[in-house]
């Protein structure tokens, strides 16, 4: 069970009858029988605050010096803690934004203050009545007397909440309720009354204090978009407020605390300008325009007047150091990029490695093997994105090779593919029926002056024509390794024929459509195979085409597409089976690199990256 120590806070607040006379108590439209004082309760609209509102019905007072609050300072309605009970009218309240303040104040510690002052006209009998729950603990006080304490720990249940009624005999003038607030649990902080004050010579709130207040926050915009809000941006401290009135006088400034609060107090009615002084290396957000909050006050009002800013992200220039080694293993080297030194946000946009012996890859870490013996030029070249441009480094080094491969192995294979003929795109397959040792690598001919390694890569042929593909696949083990050479003859043949159709995205910031090519004559190896092919061209500046191949044994497929940050920008649906393609026109389409992905019946098929430059 929650304990906590009596700290009794004598504050004593009277005033004389004749003030309020002035203020009030001679006017039959000021005179009140019942004020309301529940937690929430806004006295100029005679509604309840949503969560993230600033209290207009108590004030915030005091608190610990270790909590960091200039003051005057606002309180804030808040969000129930998961574990807190709730009233029907009435809300939690906290000087803190959040319902998990996890700093402890127990005695002899100072306490947060709340206050909730109202007038009396004459000497006059006064009920008052009300529910408390509070976390933790609570001494209560009218006029610095002690009158009630929630001390028994646990008292945000609602079986547990302080039941408060007593009539006082009280004297004309201004008296004040004033809650001391402890955190002895870590947890959360705050407290919530449901209540009333009865009697005959009362005098309404407006006309009991006809001032007003201006409060905020000054928030961290971090992703710069505008869009600020207590709930999800950090404050910033140590901002300067301005307060001018409707002439452009500075009547007041104030320094933002450690939650980057703020809040101007006793504002008679009237029109005020609210602004902030910019520091150097941030650029406002919120408001936008002019950036100042022009406020019109009314009597007993709170206005909130945020403040947004942020640290626009300086991307560097496009540069990265390169470097690459190489490690030999009989015939069969070992080859390592070294891009290490990337700095942080900067992205691999492709690899290619020329070996010297008319092979190349676009792995970043291959390994190749070398038929003959001899010296080669071998170059590395790789792109990457930094957020804004691309860059390309290339680096060259000599390599010496002293012991070739055996000459043929003992390897049956044949090469099969499936054909895109709408965009001369071919995915070929290498299939082995025997091997006598591991293969180990996988290097391409297509015959059209281009190579390429793996098992099952795909190529995208210039023009229809008749082309020879040669695929020599290279075997190892510890002590030897061998190779040998299999060639097939393909005939190309290119046809477009287009359906598109228009599919909008939720942002209207990139123009996405379908195309679907009826073609004929389409070879493939095995239709069970799904495919999503890289998109042509990439980068691309206007529109890149990707082509995809689904087996109609499936039903459901679709691309989805996302940015950087991994949010998704546009699902598309694909209802037609088999080959298909989309083409991407990124007409308004940032800069930058994103990734689209291949799901099939609940599954992930492949994910690959696209540039828009």
């Amino acid at each position: 069970m929650k304990q906590i120590s009596l700290f009794i806070l004598l504050l004593i607040a009277t005033a004389t009858q004749a003030v309020y006379g002035q203020t009030g108590c001679s006017s039959s439209a000021c005179a009140a029988t019942t004020l309301n004082i529940s937690t929430g309760f806004n006295q100029s609209t005679s509604t309840y605050q949503t969560p993230l509102a600033i209290e207009s019905n108590w004030t915030f007072i005091a608190a610990p010096p270790s909590a960091g609050i200039t003051f005057p300072a606002p309180c804030w309605d808040i969000a129930p803690n998961g574990a807190w009970a709730s009233f029907p009218n009435a809300k939690w309240v906290s000087p803190f934004q959040s319902n998990a303040y996890g700093t402890n104040n127990p005695a002899p510690q100072p306490t947060f203050d709340f206050q909730r002052c109202f007038c009396v006209c004459q000497n006059n009998n006064v009920r008052i009545r009300f529910d408390l729950l509070v976390d933790d603990g609570a001494i209560i006080y009218l006029d610095g007397n002690q009158i009630a304490s929630a001390m028994l720990g646990y008292q945000f249940q609602w079986n547990r909440r302080l039941i408060f009624d007593s009539t006082f005999a009280l004297t004309a003038g201004q008296h004040c309720l004033t809650v001391s607030l402890r955190n002895t649990g870590g947890v959360a902080m705050g407290f919530a009354v449901d209540g009333f004050i009865t009697g005959a010579n009362l005098l309404s709130p407006l006309c009991c204090n006809t001032t007003g207040s201006i409060c905020g926050t000054k928030l961290n915009d971090s992703d710069c978009d505008g869009n600020v809000s207590p709930a999800t941006d950090l404050g910033l401290s140590g901002w300067t407020i301005v307060l001018k009135d409707n002439l452009g006088n500075i009547i007041a400034t104030q320094v933002t605390d450690n939650q980057g609060n703020y809040c101007f107090t006793g504002l008679t009615p009237g029109n005020y300008s609210v602004s902030e002084v910019n520091q150097a290396g941030w650029t406002q957000t919120f408001p936008s325009g002019s950036g100042v909050h022009n406020i019109t006050l009314t009597s007993g009002s709170v206005a909130t007047a945020l403040f947004g800013n942020c640290q626009p992200i300086v991307i560097p220039p496009c540069d990265f150091k390169l470097g690459m080694d190489a490690k030999i293993n009989n015939c069969g080297v070992n080859f390592t990029a070294d891009i290490s030194g990337l700095p942080a946000g900067y992205q691999v946009v492709s690899t290619s490695w020329t070996f010297g012996d008319g092979y190349s890859s676009t792995e970043l870490n291959p390994t190749h093997f070398y038929s003959t013996t001899g010296g080669y030029v071998v170059c590395l070249k790789v792109t990457i994105f930094n957020g804004k441009e691309c860059c390309t480094r290339e680096i060259c080094r000599d390599l010496k090779i002293e012991k070739a491969c055996e000459g043929e192995c003992k390897i049956d294979a044949e090469i099969g593919f499936s054909t895109d003929e709408r965009n001369c795109i071919y995915n070929f397959s290498s299939n082995i029926l025997y091997t006598g040792l591991p293969i180990g690598s996988w290097f391409w001919d297509f015959g059209d002056g281009t190579t390429g390694t793996g098992s099952n890569p795909s190529h995208q042929y210039a023009t229809s024509g008749t082309y020879k593909v040669c695929l020599t696949l290279f075997a190892s083990d510890r002590e030897r390794c061998c190779f040998k050479t299999f060639c097939t003859e393909i005939k190309v043949e290119c046809r477009e024929r287009e359906l598109k159709r228009t599919i909008n995205t939720p942002t209207g910031k990139a123009d996405i459509k379908t195309t679907n090519k009826i073609q004929s004559a389409i070879t493939i190896t095995d239709k069970n195979v799904i495919i999503l092919n890289q998109n042509v061209p990439n980068p691309f500046a206007e529109s890149t085409v990707i082509a995809y191949s689904i087996p109609a044994k499936f039903s459901k497929a679709q691309i989805t597409f996302t940015n950087t940050d991994g949010k998704v920008i546009k699902t598309h649906d694909i209802l037609e089976k088999g080959q298909g393609q989309l083409t991407v026109f990124a007409n308004d389409l940032s800069t930058g690199v994103y990734v689209y992905t291949l799901v099939v019946d609940g599954t992930v098929i492949d994910s690959k990256r696209m540039v828009k430059q």
